[in-house]
């Protein structure tokens, strides 16, 4: 009786060492998602584009086009 009593009292305290983990965890995540979310609401209104711009030199196209010198925009949606 005795060991099944320590048996017991083991895994008892083992269970309670995997939730109080587990709970803080979640508590961690809680926090990252509220944080993230006030980061959020602090952003500009709208869709958020950030446009990167790429320069296209002057070349010549397979068909002898002379093409000048450009610039052209990237636009990377978040």
């Amino acid at each position: 009786a005795a060991a099944s009593e320590a048996w017991h009292y083991q895994r008892s305290k083992t269970e309670q060492k995997a939730f109080r983990a587990g709970y803080e965890q979640a508590l961690g995540d809680q926090v990252r998602a509220e944080y993230w979310k006030l980061q959020q609401q602090h952003l500009p209104a709208g869709p958020s584009v950030l446009r990167l711009p790429v320069p296209q030199p002057e070349r010549l196209t397979p068909d002898g086009v002379r093409l000048q010198p450009a610039m052209q925009f990237i636009e990377i949606h978040q």
